[in-house]
């Protein structure tokens, strides 16, 4: 029986958060090449937690639509790393921490640093306990991407983050969602960037409708050392430190190119924005 108290449901709830198992795990940081690449790591009621680093290709590996294999049709909004399968994939790393839970219920938060450093790429963090699971995802990066948008045409920059050299040549994917007769439908659209490291994609949302985009922007290994950046919706970007950027600035360092040698490892950069509808 409830009883009298309205509190009697959030207390049943606290209660099963204290002694329920737990288990998160956060990336605070975008990485520089060769730095040290640390995640924090909460869990309670847990004695083990298994960790996977997962090299990934944003380009190929995002997916939006319900059906894995289709570049256009119905989806949804859900977080998209979730989507990405660790089926037949070869960790870069793996390990594993002992908690030394006592079963007293108490916490776990700190932060746990991966050995050695990690190559310039895109990383699918996953950490395992019994039948809980948490991922997030690991950049190390000297790339950027810059999108903006308007009803008609998204035009996406790429760059070296460092010196604001545009990125020419580099593979661009383009997931543009609308959402319309009580149904999200996303479609994956492709471009290359010019000498001045942009891509104009033209937008096929309807005007009248929510919509978003989400941008990758590749480039081969061979030229520079490049690779993912992730940036949240309603930002230019972002992720870790949010700020908005001024209008594109003419290229104050050498230009790179892509060479497009398939033998080295791809990297790339991400955007995500909600554009606006006028």
């Amino acid at each position: 029986m409830k009883g009298e108290t309205r509190y009697y449901d959030q207390a049943v709830q606290q209660i099963k958060n204290i002694t329920e198992p737990t288990l998160g795990v956060g990336v605070s940081n975008i990485f520089l090449p060769d730095s040290e690449v640390q995640f924090g790591l909460s869990a309670r009621n847990l004695k083990r937690v298994d960790f996977a680093l997962y090299p990934v290709n944003l380009t190929r590996d995002v997916r939006f639509t319900r059906d894995p294999d289709a570049e256009e049709g119905e989806g949804d909004n859900d977080n998209w790393i979730q989507k990405i399968t660790t089926a037949g994939r070869v960790p870069a790393r793996n390990w594993s921490k002992s908690l030394n839970d006592k079963g007293d219920y108490k916490p776990v938060n700190e932060q746990v640093r991966i050995e050695g450093k990690l190559p310039v790429g895109a990383y699918l963090l996953e950490a395992k306990s019994g039948a809980l699971s948490s991922r997030e995802l690991v950049l190390v990066t000297d790339v950027a991407v810059v999108l903006k948008s308007s009803a008609k045409q998204a035009l996406v920059y790429f760059s070296n983050a460092l010196t604001g050299a545009p990125i020419a040549n580099a593979n661009v994917a383009l997931w543009e969602s609308y959402y319309t007769n009580s149904q999200w439908h996303w479609r994956k659209l492709r471009q290359t960037t010019n000498s001045d490291g942009l891509a104009a994609v033209r937008a096929q949302g309807h005007r009248r409708v929510s919509r978003n985009l989400f941008a990758v922007a590749e480039c081969d290994g061979s030229t520079a050392r490049l690779s993912p950046r992730a940036i949240p919706a309603r930002t230019v970007r972002a992720r870790p430190g949010a700020f908005t950027p001024s209008p594109i600035a003419p290229p104050i360092a050498r230009r790179k190119r892509c060479s497009g040698n398939s033998s080295r490892a791809a990297t790339a950069a991400v955007a995500m924005q909600r554009p606006r509808t006028r």
